[in-house]
């Protein structure tokens, strides 16, 4: 399932959990959504286990790698986990101001 940057916004106050799967570079780069929990999706595997089973949405830079991380947490068992749509590049457009 996806969700857009305004459901995402709304998600982080409805206490999803947010998982951001990009590598620690591209958080330092392009900034990470509020709330979010860093899990670069090498790592997901060994860490999936301490997700909560509902309400956990994925967050990647395009939405690639967080469709991938969907398709191994229904493997897991996860129920509906979801994704950012367009990921950070579409959130930044939403949420990031220009330095003035």
């Amino acid at each position: 399932a996806v969700v857009s940057t305004q459901s995402t916004g709304d998600a982080i106050r409805a206490d999803c959990y947010l998982v951001d799967v990009r590598q620690a570079e591209e958080l330092v780069i392009y900034g990470a959504v509020p709330g979010s929990h860093h899990v670069p999706l090498a790592e997901l595997p060994a860490q999936i286990h301490n997700f909560p089973e509902t309400n956990t949405v994925f967050i990647c830079q395009s939405g690639r790698r967080s469709l991938v991380a969907i398709d191994f947490a229904v493997k897991a068992g996860l129920e509906e986990p979801r994704h950012l749509e367009g990921g950070m590049i579409a959130w930044n457009k939403e949420f990031s101001k220009p330095s003035s």
